[in-house]
């Protein structure tokens, strides 16, 4: 469960910038693996191993397939911390 005053899609949004090599700018919050170019399958693996390293933990096979969006990325982030 998420902290009061944490911002998960701002958290989201770095996360991604930082594991696709983008500046911030780059990365909507509504930003997804169909609308952000970097985030192609090896982007994919990249924001995975980003968001296990930040949540100290593997994802399941099944979020791993599913994680699609900065929406996504917020979501599991806020379910570690």
């Amino acid at each position: 469960m998420a902290t009061a005053g944490y911002d998960s899609i701002g958290a989201a949004r770095q996360l991604v910038a930082d594991a696709l090599g983008r500046s911030l700018n780059e990365i909507p919050s509504d930003g997804s693996s169909h609308t952000i170019a970097a985030w192609d399958s090896i982007g994919h693996i990249r924001v995975v191993l980003a968001l296990e390293a930040v949540i100290g933990r593997p994802l399941p096979s099944a979020a791993i397939a599913t994680l699609a969006s900065v929406a996504d990325v917020a979501a599991e982030m806020d379910k570690n911390t």
